[in-house]
């Protein structure tokens, strides 16, 4: 191990990923969307830096002005952990040409190398938001000083000491990250229950941790709450190691040494764990999860057997291929995460909306519409040619794509609208509107989507979870959403807002929730047999450029 040797993969990772940014559209756009964010909360940090360390810094400080400074480096460590854990597991845990580094050189050097290059790639994304943080920091310090000289000294030692300090806690959390980000990979290459149901256990985890999340910030003095918990950790003690070199600034002197104490160890031992953790996990044999031949016969029972056997065929394949990659359809999961509002009033003790059962459903629905239906001709990925060639007819193709999605999705929209419905004691009425609703959202979306995915397609991969995939591109999905949204506001009017509506109006409730249930039903089916059409006709009049 050298240290010429883990500069030059450090530089290497680091070439790769900016030349992956360069060369693509979406690189670009990412960069753009950097700066701005760089721009946007860098003014942020630093006026909060400013107005926080003036306060403190001056001769009455706030309990507010102190709980909010030393809760600072625990949302800066949370967050990097977050991003650099996901990464591990999912791009930077096995880095390109693996086998190759480690034929050249040992595990050691490969890891620091990687875990550099991630310290690198960190500190370019949040530098300038450190940066201006430090120097509000110092210029807060700076103006409660009478004199220009004292004003001058104790602003650079409060810049030097916080930048310094948000620097040593980048390094030490994206180590120990990268290093749990490895052990999870262990799991996952040991485990086989894991590894066959990692992406249900992924995307169950993402929802359950958000909800937590949001519904904790949200919830009355959530924030304050997380804030004060947060200044009681050691990460909550680096005010008191900035009050030991800044004159004037209230500190603990143990606190700050005992602070100063657990950073360094953290720093230290952070390279060890990963070395460690990728030693274990690269030189690993993962299990081998097999197909099972009973995936194929599982489907069949939601294939009726009055389909045509081309439109089956279509659907079965569909349902295969996401069984066996789930990660190319885990983007479906999207519209749940508008449901994390509506569960988080119970953790301010208020009762969670009866309507919730209703949300799910066309949660569900609309999930469903996307997860096979947005990208008919890119989904099919190398196999394209095959598929124009072989297939019976668009009609037969663009149908089946619409089953795999509606018939999974009618049966879970039932079983939501249901369970929930019963649960939360939802009125009779907007359970069987709301119902109805999302039943014939889940038939109708999936075919809706067809139409716009076939004008819309999108050839190029994506990297998702390590391996490249086709998925829709984002201007079908808007345009998927904002078609849904149309065909669906009546129906929404007269299951979310029947009661006001017919207070206005001066009629009962019930007329008011027919008819725009009515009205999108017919819009729903109107669009579904349209949009079919115009898929197979986009599908069978396609020819490779």
């Amino acid at each position: 191990m050298t240290r010429h040797g883990i500069a030059l993969v450090a530089l290497t990772e680091l070439r790769r990923s900016w030349r992956q940014l360069r060369d693509s559209a979406r690189g670009v756009l990412l960069i753009v969307g950097g700066l701005l964010f760089g721009l946007f909360y860098g003014l942020i940090a630093g006026g909060g830096g400013f107005f926080l360390a003036a306060n403190l810094a001056g001769p009455d400080p706030s309990e507010f002005g102190q709980i909010a400074f030393a809760a600072a480096p625990a949302g800066l460590v949370g967050f990097i952990a977050f991003v650099v854990f996901q990464r591990a597991i999912k791009k930077t845990g096995e880095p390109d040409g693996l086998d190759g580094l480690l034929t050249a050189t040992d595990h050691r050097t490969v890891t620091l190398g990687v875990v550099l290059a991630e310290t690198g790639r960190v500190i370019a994304s949040l530098g300038v938001i450190g940066l201006a943080g430090a120097i509000g920091v110092g210029a807060g310090v700076a103006s409660t000083r009478p004199s220009i000289a004292g004003a001058v000294v104790s602003g650079l030692l409060a810049a030097s000491a916080v930048g310094l300090s948000v620097l040593a806690l980048t390094i030490a959390t994206v180590a120990w990250a990268y290093a749990l980000g490895q052990a999870a990979r262990y799991v996952l290459a040991r485990s086989r229950f894991v590894s066959r149901h990692r992406s249900i256990l992924g995307i169950a985890t993402t929802l359950v941790g958000l909800t937590l999340w949001i519904g904790f910030i949200n919830a009355p003095g959530g924030q304050s709450q997380a804030a004060a918990l947060a200044a009681q950790t050691p990460l909550g003690w680096w005010p008191d190691l900035v009050g030991l070199v800044v004159p004037g600034l209230p500190a603990d002197p143990l606190r700050g040494l005992v602070g100063a104490g657990v950073l360094g160890v953290a720093m230290l031992t952070g390279p060890l764990a990963t070395v460690e953790a990728t030693g274990r996990t690269w030189y690993l044999d993962s299990v081998q999860i097999e197909a099972s031949a009973s995936s194929a016969r599982w489907t069949d029972w939601l294939l009726p057997s009055v389909l045509p056997p081309s439109g089956a065929a279509v659907a079965r394949k569909s349902w295969l291929r996401a069984l066996r990659s789930p990660f190319i359809v885990q983007f479906a999961i999207f519209p749940y995460f508008f449901l994390i509002y509506q569960i988080t009033p119970a953790f301010a003790g208020d009762p969670i909306p009866p309507t919730l059962a209703v949300s799910a459903g066309l949660a569900t629905a609309v999930g469903a519409g996307a997860a096979f239906s947005l990208n008919p001709l890119g989904g099919e990925g190398d196999v394209l040619p095959v598929v124009l060639i072989a297939a019976p007819s668009g009609t037969a193709f663009v149908t089946g794509l619409a089953l795999a999605g509606a018939l999974p999705g009618v049966v879970l929209t039932v079983i939501f609208v249901g369970v929930l419905g019963i649960a939360l004691g939802t009125a009779p009425l907007v359970l069987a509107t709301g119902g109805a609703l999302a039943v014939a959202s889940a038939l109708a979306l999936p075919a809706i989507a067809t139409g716009i995915g076939a004008y819309l397609p999108k050839f190029e991969t994506n990297e998702v979870s390590g391996t490249e995939v086709v998925v829709p591109s984002g201007w079908a999905f808007a345009g998927y959403l904002l078609v849904a949204g149309v065909v669906l506001a009546p129906g929404l009017v007269g299951t979310y807002a029947a009661g006001p509506l017919a207070d206005l109006i001066g009629v009962s409730v019930t007329p008011v929730a027919i008819t725009g249930l009515v009205a999108s039903i017919t819009l729903l089916a109107v669009c579904g047999v349209a949009s079919l059409a115009v898929a197979a006709r986009r599908f069978e009049r396609y020819t490779l450029a």
